[in-house]
């Protein structure tokens, strides 16, 4: 019998490291949602999850893991179309200053109202880490 793939509403739900696998190769990102905010994450779930054209769904629930490293981090913000996924990004504490600078050039590149407003956060981010436009 397979397995719901809808977690109970209080969260309780124990996935096996197959389960997880599955739901992370699942075309509904509801699944891939669920796997990635699982504590026990494995190497093949996250390699299954990041992969181009990532939903934004997905990847603010990977920006969220405790565990996030500053390559996935960069990865994500490489993949991403999302200017809320992106400035989760520039908001972490464990992006490094070149994914700021990325960001900071990819949008202001756009002329979307969300991305103006994206890449006035990541200047100020950028600042507090004593990086100057011109840097």
């Amino acid at each position: 019998m397979p397995f719901p793939t809808t977690p109970p509403s209080d969260g309780t739900r124990t996935y096996t490291a197959e389960e997880l696998l599955v739901l992370a190769r699942s075309t509904r990102w509801q699944d891939q949602v669920t796997a990635a905010t699982r504590n026990t994450i494995t190497p093949e779930v996250l390699q299954a999850l990041m992969v181009p054209g990532i939903h934004h769904e997905v990847t603010l629930a990977l920006i969220s893991r405790p565990n996030v490293t500053e390559e996935e981090l960069s990865w994500l913000a490489e993949h991403t179309d999302s200017p809320h996924a992106l400035g989760r990004i520039a908001g972490h504490p464990k992006a490094s200053t070149g994914t700021l600078k990325a960001i900071r050039d990819r949008s202001a590149q756009e002329e979307w109202e969300g991305w103006t407003h994206l890449h006035g956060f990541v200047v100020i981010m950028l600042s507090r880490r004593g990086v100057t436009q011109e840097s």
